[in-house]
């Protein structure tokens, strides 16, 4: 990765897309990282996960997605929209809150799985029908990043577990994230 000055206006020239120089503000740092391939954004995001920022001190919504690939011509143009392999509604992938209330004594509703072994997070593995916690618009392959103020994107399962019985008021950040969901699935199954 080159480094540039941020008042630069110079273009880097030439060269197919993946070629062409992707410039990204890192305000963390202050410095303009100039990325020239697709392996580079790869390595950026990376680099990202491994610091474990948390999701809140991104400026602006941030959503990690696999790369897209362009639909079959079999599905037609007008289908796309409606088609769940090749919509692009990101809107889904925001980060949203989920609120709960548990009486003493009560289920959850749902059940989690991963935490720091994982490297992963924690995701939503199961939520049972009509619960509190599916009204509330919780569903499978949402990754949970924070619970009543405490980041869940390095922490360990039973820690995880033990936060999530104790709480009487539950105030839940989370995300629809099914790509990193699946990646976990298939690291546990055995």
């Amino acid at each position: 990765m080159e480094r540039e000055d941020p008042n630069s206006s110079a273009q880097s020239g030439g060269g197919s897309a993946l070629e062409t120089s992707h410039r990204s503000f890192n305000k963390k740092k202050g410095l303009l990282l100039a990325y020239t391939s697709a392996s580079d954004w790869q390595a950026l995001f990376l680099e990202t996960m491994d610091q474990k920022i948390p999701y809140d001190d991104y400026q602006l919504p941030v959503v990690f997605l696999p790369s897209y690939e362009n639909p079959p011509a079999w599905i037609a143009p007008q289908e796309r929209v409606l088609h769940p392999d090749y919509n692009n509604e990101l809107t889904q992938f925001l980060p949203r809150t989920i609120v709960l209330k548990k009486p003493p004594g009560a289920q959850l509703g749902f059940n989690i799985r991963g935490g720091k072994a994982s490297q992963l997070g924690i995701f939503i593995s199961k939520v049972v029908p009509d619960s509190d916690a599916h009204r509330a618009g919780l569903q499978e392959g949402d990754q949970v990043l924070s619970v009543n103020e405490v980041d869940f994107q390095d922490i360990e399962h039973s820690r995880a577990v033990e936060i999530l019985k104790t709480a009487r008021e539950i105030l839940m950040r989370v995300r629809f994230f099914p790509y990193n969901y699946q990646r976990q699935k298939e690291r546990t199954v055995h």
